[in-house]
């Protein structure tokens, strides 16, 4: 009796662990759904370009659409379609309105590249479980040159199961190589002249109704969106201080207050100390319908590496005040 109790005792003790085993192996071969998760996200920011988002953001600022919508209707349309099973709306609008979406879409597609991801890693983080580690190895080719860059960051999970925070750490020089790529056979001072030009030459009805006189507007993003495009040779950092030191704002003014804008004599001098830095002086013309002509000498700098780093007004002349009149 004694031995068949402990036989007893031993085969279920030997099921039990069996059971426990099992439940182990099955346990560990279900895959963290948050990883699912930020590699679809991933796989969309780094296989493109993606020409449909490209043809929502030109026609952004279209008063109709072939969809029967505005173009800011059909362009946010087509970001939540896009990443709202991946991301949080909160998430999706502060990317949009920092212009961290589709950012390398929008450039290969000016340029001609193409770019596909070959490896994605990503790793829970020991400290804090709700973030993940990310390394994507890319390959952006065109004409068959070949390039490749390796993207690093972290990104940060909801309870939701969706992203909630993105951090980019690196992308080895990726987004700088091909601004440096599309700005090939340019000269530096005539990029100054020609955004000199851009900046001054006519009034923008368009860009006054985006404005409309906000107070920050890194916090508009059709602005954002409208001037990324516009000034496209800018560099991500340059056209953020370009934005928030208000250097677009005059076409826009002119816009308000019924102004027409010209632009005459456009000089840009190099440094001679400082290859990479200009000093530009604008001429500009501005009139209302009916009154005289005026005008205003606009001097500033600019700062050109491979794009624009930084474009700045130091004296305006008077013209915004006059503008504004």
């Amino acid at each position: 009796m004694i031995i068949q109790k402990a036989g007893g005792i031993l085969l279920l003790l030997t099921l039990f662990l069996t059971g426990c085993s099992e439940q182990k192996i099955e346990v560990e071969a279900v895959e963290d759904p948050n990883i699912e998760t930020i590699k679809k996200y991933l796989e969309i920011e780094f296989n493109g370009p993606d020409e449909k988002a490209i043809q929502v953001r030109n026609d952004m600022f279209e008063e109709t659409t072939d969809s029967e919508k505005t173009g800011i209707e059909q362009y946010t349309d087509y970001m939540n379609e896009t990443f709202s099973p991946y991301v949080e709306e909160e998430e999706i609008q502060e990317l949009i309105l920092k212009n961290h979406v589709y950012t390398y879409h929008y450039l290969a597609h000016e340029i001609g590249y193409s770019f596909k991801t070959d490896q994605i890693q990503i790793h829970q983080q020991e400290a804090f479980k709700r973030n993940y580690d990310y390394q994507v190895d890319v390959t952006f080719e065109k004409g068959g040159e070949k390039n490749v860059a390796t993207l690093t960051g972290f990104i940060t999970m909801s309870e939701n199961g969706k992203i909630s925070g993105i951090k980019s750490l690196s992308d080895s020089g990726f987004y700088q190589e091909m601004i440096k790529i599309s700005n090939v056979g340019r000269d530096n001072g005539a990029l100054a002249l020609g955004i000199l030009q851009g900046q001054f030459d006519k009034t923008d009805h368009k860009l006054n109704k985006l404005w409309s006189g906000s107070e920050n507007p890194m916090d508009n993003k059709p602005l954002v969106e409208y001037l990324n495009k516009k000034y496209s040779t800018f560099s991500k950092d340059g056209l953020e201080n370009f934005i928030t030191l208000f250097g677009f704002v005059y076409p826009a003014i002119a816009a308000e207050n019924g102004y027409e804008l010209s632009v005459g004599e456009v000089e840009v001098h190099q440094d001679e100390n400082e290859p990479t830095s200009y000093s530009t002086s604008v001429v500009v013309h501005y009139k209302k319908d009916g009154g005289e002509q005026m005008t205003a000498t606009v001097k500033g700098i600019a700062k050109i590496k491979d794009a624009v780093e930084k474009l700045e007004i130091l004296d305006d002349g008077g013209l915004k005040e006059d503008l504004q009149k």
